[in-house]
């Protein structure tokens, strides 16, 4: 869809929405299409109502941003605090919609990705005790919701982004000093275990264009079909700029059709398009929300019907997953100081921006 045509002017708009939003145009694809949520605005019914209106209409399947990884859940050797991930679950199963697990076992120490008393407890910790901690772990949690979850990411972000002496680039993560590179075919063959017919993933950043970072992920990839483990499918984030704009036969295509040839699945489990936000103070109620240049939403939806027609162009995607709902709840301008935002396909009070009628268009126009 060619936009630069219909002027500035428009960039400032919002558009039209189709009437049942993305959700029917999904079916009829039968494409998983799905927003990272957030179980606390499910609960809130935030917004007077809209976002999750705004959910039920444009998606038909959801991942909880945080309620899932291990710190929210793991609350001592044998704890857990299902609480909110059971409401997350019920409520997707009420509106007919799927469920992504995400995520199982997150490979790096910093950050909301491992429990804080796991840490204090690493040097009295065997690597025989952290596999059945393991073990237990995952059959706890994907075993609690058999059934319920289609997809997992079993392991999350392990490959680290700078040169290491590690196998596959390995982060030195608890899990790896523990159990070595043993640990991802562990955490597979687990989740599998627990749950035979759900889907397992491995999930990662900066890596669908390439590079060295996913020629790591695909030697790792091989490593696992070598050894028979039940890997169906490769998450990759596309946490990317609103300027860019896949063409057949460039680096995204490529890593696409390495991931195919290797007879896997892939999803496009975080997609934004970001692009550069005027800095006001975080206190200001349009921080993160409005472009340094109003021409780029024009940009952000060449790119997002770029994306889209390059991901439906491939058999094997099972999926497209927006990290967010609309502009206001992205993560994005907290983490970049007010930089960056604007990045999703609604604004922020709910409207469809350029790049919704882009990513719809694509949508319409794919043939699976």
């Amino acid at each position: 869809m060619m936009l630069f045509g219909l002027g500035i002017g428009l960039s400032l708009m919002t558009t039209a929405q189709p009437p049942d939003g993305l959700r029917p145009l999904a079916e009829k694809l039968k494409l998983n299409l799905g927003a990272a949520v957030r179980s606390d605005y499910l609960q809130q019914d935030l917004d007077g109502g809209q976002y999750q209106k705004s959910i039920l209409e444009n998606y038909t399947m959801i991942e909880p941003e945080n309620d899932l990884k291990p710190p929210a859940l793991w609350q001592g050797v044998g704890k857990y605090d299902f609480s909110k991930t059971d409401f997350f679950v019920d409520w997707a199963m009420k509106h007919k919609m799927k469920v992504r697990g995400h995520v199982l076992l997150y490979a790096s120490d910093n950050g909301y990705t491992i429990p804080r008393w796991l840490l204090n407890m690493e040097k009295e910790i065997t690597p025989q005790q952290a596999k059945t901690m393991l073990h237990d772990y995952i059959i706890s949690v994907a075993g609690r919701y058999k059934g319920k979850i289609m997809a997992w990411d079993v392991i999350n972000e392990a490959i680290e982004d700078r040169p290491n002496t590690n196998p596959f680039n390995l982060r030195s993560s608890f899990w790896f000093r523990k159990l070595g590179v043993d640990f991802v075919e562990f955490a597979f063959r687990f989740a599998h275990e627990a749950d035979p017919k759900c889907k397992l993933y491995y999930n990662d950043y900066s890596v669908e264009n390439g590079g060295a970072k996913a020629d790591n992920l695909l030697k790792m990839v091989d490593y696992l079909i070598s050894k028979k483990v039940p890997i169906d499918g490769i998450g990759l984030q596309f946490h990317r700029w609103m300027v860019e704009k896949p063409v057949p036969g460039d680096k995204f295509y490529a890593m696409l059709s390495q991931i195919q040839k290797r007879k896997l699945s892939f999803m496009m489990t975080e997609f934004d398009l970001s692009m550069p936000i005027t800095r006001l103070p975080p206190t200001d109620p349009n921080f993160g929300l409005v472009p340094m240049n109003p021409e780029d939403l024009q940009y952000q939806a060449e790119s997002y019907g770029a994306f889209v027609k390059m991901a439906l162009s491939f058999k094997n995607c099972q999926g497209i997953q927006l990290w967010g709902v609309n502009d206001r709840h992205s993560w994005i301008p907290s983490s970049t100081g007010g930089g960056r935002g604007a990045a999703l396909l609604l604004d922020k009070v709910y409207k469809p921006k350029p790049a919704y009628t882009a990513f719809a268009d694509a949508l319409k126009g794919a043939r699976r």
